[in-house]
């Protein structure tokens, strides 16, 4: 009996999903560790593929790490342009959580206003139509097109502020 009601509260998933929580943060931890110790930023993203794992987390949505590793060392972001990069790619998947975090940089007018190897600037991006996979995660045409108008009332994306 004991053996059901564990299966049907599922708490060894929940045990294992908390300990890789807590494996991964411990994780994160030593490697802002030495990120914060890195002087060389450029080395630093090159050597240690620091700049894969921020992308990768942009793709993933994964706020906490880019808010970490950012933390750890926040000259970071201006290496090759690795700013202008993330808010790209965070607003043509458009994930909200990491472009948010444009809000709490200093030259956030400076960054919405680079532009690509095409002319275009984060305006663009966000003007564009979203990949069918990111669209199709909202139900119903109605909410999707609400949605894409929300894009357009960022306030730190306008020139003009």
């Amino acid at each position: 009996m004991p053996s059901i009601l564990l299966q049907l509260l599922d708490i060894r998933v929940i045990y294992e999903t908390k300990l890789v929580r807590v494996q991964s943060g411990k994780l994160l931890s030593c490697i802002c560790k030495v990120i914060e110790s890195s002087f060389d930023e450029k080395k630093l993203l090159e050597e240690s593929k620091v700049y894969d794992a921020i992308i990768e987390a942009v793709y993933s949505g994964n706020i906490e790490f880019i808010k970490s590793v950012t933390k750890a060392n926040p000259e970071l972001l201006w290496t090759n342009d690795l700013a202008f990069e993330v808010f790209m790619l965070a607003i043509e998947l458009r994930h909200a959580e990491v472009f948010r975090l444009i809000y709490g940089l200093p030259n956030k007018q400076a960054i919405a206003s680079i532009c690509n190897a095409n002319d275009n600037s984060m305006l663009h991006k966000a003007a564009s139509i979203p990949s069918p996979k990111t669209l199709n995660l909202i139900p119903g045409a109605a909410l999707q097109m609400q949605r894409q108008l929300q894009w357009f009332k960022v306030p730190s994306l306008s020139l003009t502020n």
